[in-house]
């Protein structure tokens, strides 16, 4: 997958060695999310925690209310923004981070990754295989040649080191109020002299007028006692808890289950509205129907996700689920997914034929030949152009090329092959692209890193499709039900 699917792992024990770090990231064209770099995401945290509404720079937006991010120079198009929480480990400290070449421009790699190409950087290491750490993504880093090397499809992408002012566990070490001035942490070369921040507050009101700031997280221990809930005692908490799982969409009623206590170590933040999780939401409302008056039921409204076990409340799901697709949804935190995961694809054309020759690497199997096609036309409201069409691919004929063929028509049914963004190769915008499913466009050489003999492909393209949500029954039967990808 393209590097800004990576998520966010845990990469220090929680400790007295452990530095708790936040990182934000925005939602791509292809559905998939990629981080803001440090001192960017640093900046980003320091609004949000002061409780600002709108964080606009030069080239981006941020609205913390609909958590949505907006390039300024496509104002009508919102994506996705989130906040990411995890673990670094307080030495050695890590003075950069690192970034990627797309073929148009450079992106910043993933934290996890960032941090196992740093520490090989500061072994003196000639090369490290990204493969192998704990970040496990195909690449090779190339040191000597500032470039990355995909595994398989041996595709080069130029690479290049940012030095940080501070260490990056000062940077984006999570603050469990405001935020000190960004002045302190970052160099005036970093800092965006043409940002500016509102200072109006982020703020939900109630019937009584009375308003509660989703930015304030960081207030007194005992003004965090006198909102938490305690657990349920009576048979009315089991009511509540009932109206509660009813009141859910049902697309989303049944990957879920409603939480009646928490455990002393199951407490923690809400992942969208950051609120404890025994404290009210900060997007409950007085007057939402679903709303259950602590006053009258001392209930959680916390519901935990069947599969990963992570927790959200209520109303934060309810406001998540709006964004979701109609076949199911992501969990915030792990970003599993729900139900079936469906794309933003154009309408176009699947064909396949076969053919009795056998691909390089593949004797004794014919050859499976996919035929894509699609014209230039407008969806979503957005004009697009079809450049580079009808595309050809290749596959084995045997057991696992049959097998993948099929998953690659679930995936063509569910509108994951291609999506409209940004070419990698051309530049182009508003184009249909490949999205993150690997195909093979030659049949008889790999010269390119498109075509055979491959002997990692097939596993590979298994992988990806599995990271979509695509699998046979029997890859997923210990997982859960059989749409519960």
């Amino acid at each position: 997958t393209c590097q800004g699917a990576w998520q966010i792992i845990i990469m220090a024990t929680a400790g007295s060695g452990a530095v708790p770090c936040v990182v934000w990231e925005y939602q791509r064209d292809d559905g998939g999310y990629s981080p803001y770099s440090p001192d960017i995401s640093a900046q980003i945290e320091s609004a949000f925690k002061s409780g600002v509404t709108v964080f606009p720079t030069s080239e981006f937006t941020v609205n913390f209310n609909i958590m949505s991010h907006e390039w300024n120079s496509v104002p009508a198009i919102r994506y996705g923004i989130n906040r990411a929480t995890f673990s670094l480990s307080a030495a050695p400290s890590i003075n950069a981070y690192w970034q990627w070449n797309n073929g148009m421009r450079f992106t910043v790699y993933s934290i996890n990754a960032s941090v196992d190409i740093e520490l090989a950087f500061l072994r003196a290491e000639h090369s490290v295989d990204l493969l192998t750490q704990p970040c496990r993504i195909p690449y090779v880093i190339d040191f000597l040649r500032n470039e990355q090397i995909r595994h398989g499809y041996k595709t080069r992408r130029k690479i290049k080191r940012i030095q940080l002012s501070v260490p990056m566990q000062t940077l984006l070490k999570e603050q469990p109020a405001s935020l000190p001035p960004l002045s302190t942490l970052l160099t005036a070369s970093q800092t965006n002299p043409g940002t500016s921040v509102s200072a109006k507050s982020r703020s939900r009101k109630s019937k009584s007028g009375s308003s509660s700031s989703a930015a304030a997280k960081g207030a007194s221990s005992s003004k965090q006692k006198s909102r938490s809930r305690a657990k349920p005692k009576s048979s009315k908490a089991s009511s509540a808890s009932i109206k509660l799982a009813e009141s859910l969409d049902p697309r989303i009623s049944s990957y879920v289950k409603v939480v009646t206590a928490l455990k002393k170590d199951e407490d923690g933040p809400c992942p969208i509205c950051l609120n404890q999780l025994s404290e009210v939401s900060a997007y409950k409302e007085d007057d939402d129907p679903a709303h259950v008056c602590p006053s009258q039921v001392q209930a959680l409204e916390v519901f935990q996700l069947r599969r990963c076990k992570h927790m959200i409340h209520h109303s934060c799901l309810v406001m998540y689920s709006k964004s979701a697709s109609k076949e199911g949804f992501q969990c915030p935190t792990c970003k599993k997914i729900y139900g079936v995961k469906c794309g933003d694809m154009p309408n176009g054309n699947m064909s396949v034929t076969k053919q009795s020759s056998s691909l390089p690497g593949h004797s004794g199997y014919g050859t499976i030949v996919i035929t894509y096609s699609f014209k230039n036309g407008f969806h979503n409201g957005r004009t697009y152009r079809a450049n580079g069409f009808p595309r050809t691919c290749y596959l084995p004929d045997s057991p696992k090329g049959q097998k993948i063929l099929r998953l690659l028509r679930v995936a063509w049914e569910r509108k994951l092959t291609f999506a409209i963004g940004t070419s990698v190769t051309t530049g182009a915008t508003d184009t249909v692209v490949w999205n993150e499913i690997h195909h093979k466009t030659e049949s008889t050489s790999n010269h390119s890193g498109h075509g055979y003999p491959d002997p990692l492909y097939l596993d590979n393209v298994l992988a990806e499709l599995a990271a979509q949500g695509v699998c046979d029954n029997s890859d997923n039967s210990s997982e859960g039900s059989d749409s519960d990808y």
